[in-house]
């Protein structure tokens, strides 16, 4: 439905001249006369202006052609000699406005009013229809994007190996981006041993480890704001073959792992195919990754505390009795 405005084309259909000089006076504008043949061809413009249409007309249509004119706005004149026979023939009332002859510019201006104010009221229940439907969309979204975070911690809180850690939340982020595959770089603590930990999904000395190595290193310094040579040791997570994997890769995102805003480490999503992240998308992303943040750390301490139960620092040999 065409909304109408000043420009809007104005057709009339048997209309008398005297009623048609009136409505030409009000519209300040030449009224465009049709016949019944020239329904089917205009029938597209017509539906986008008004048609002024008179009874003896309007009963004179096929049925298909009224049919054809039911989305047109539309006023019914009715001439003075119009007795009640003819209206009981009208079987249908798809008017703006039904008025009987003689007519006035006033009488124009009330139908005319009447036209614009039925299509305001459609505008505006057009206009809370689509605030329902985005209203339910946004609400949908939420819902998945609660889903999805609950489906994330409780499966990354199942485990305390960081490596399946990982593997879970590259399962499950797989459902929010068209993931390929998912390394990693946490910052462990400890004298003696590596000073961090760098999980790759890929097979070692591959072309994917090398590159993949590489990537996961520079975002891992671009993150830590060190200078100083990162001291690491290498883990290989669960990946496919050097086919499925790739050469490395080539569409991701570095995205730093943080505890109270102190970095942990690093996670790097090889994606499959670029893929436009929404603001949606991000936050609950950034959500998830938070939690990733807090389990692999988790899983660290754990392993501390078990790597000392199961040896005795003093005398330097493994405890009886291990850590469960």
């Amino acid at each position: 439905m065409a909304i109408l405005t000043k420009t809007s084309a104005i057709y009339a259909l048997g209309i008398c001249e005297t009623s048609l000089q009136t409505i030409q006076s009000y519209y300040q504008t030449d009224v465009e006369i049709i016949s019944p043949g020239e329904l089917t061809d205009k029938t597209e413009l017509i539906s986008a202006g008004l048609l002024w249409v008179a009874l003896p007309a309007w009963l004179g249509l096929s049925s298909e052609a009224r049919l054809e004119l039911a989305g047109a706005e539309k006023i019914l004149l009715l001439p003075p000699t119009t007795g009640i026979k003819d209206l009981e023939e009208l079987d249908d009332l798809d008017f703006n406005a039904i008025m009987a002859e003689p007519i006035d510019t006033s009488a124009v201006q009330k139908a005319t009013n009447k036209v614009r104010a039925k299509q305001n009221l459609y505008k505006d229940a057009n206009r809370m229809l689509k605030e329902i439907f985005l209203e339910r969309e946004l609400l949908e979204r939420k819902s998945l994007n609660l889903n999805f975070l609950l489906q994330f911690l409780t499966n990354t809180y199942s485990t305390l190996e960081p490596d399946k850690i990982l593997t879970i939340a590259t399962q499950i982020i797989d459902e929010l981006l068209p993931v390929k595959n998912l390394g990693a770089f946490l910052w462990l603590e400890g004298q003696d041993k590596p000073s961090a930990c760098m999980f790759i999904p890929a097979e070692r000395d591959s072309t994917s480890w090398k590159l993949w190595e590489s990537t996961l290193l520079n975002a891992a310094q671009s993150i830590f704001h060190n200078n100083e040579q990162l001291h690491y040791e290498c883990r290989s997570l669960p990946h496919g073959t050097e086919q499925d994997t790739g050469a490395g890769p080539e569409l991701s995102l570095a995205i730093p792992l943080c505890i109270n805003e102190i970095p942990l480490g690093v996670v790097v999503i090889g994606l499959d195919k670029d893929y436009p992240l929404g603001r949606d998308t991000v936050e609950v992303l950034e959500s998830a990754l938070t939690h990733l943040a807090l389990a692999l750390h988790s899983a660290w301490l754990y392993g501390q505390v078990k790597e000392l139960t199961q040896c005795d620092p003093f005398a330097g040999h493994e405890q009886r009795q291990a850590f469960i």
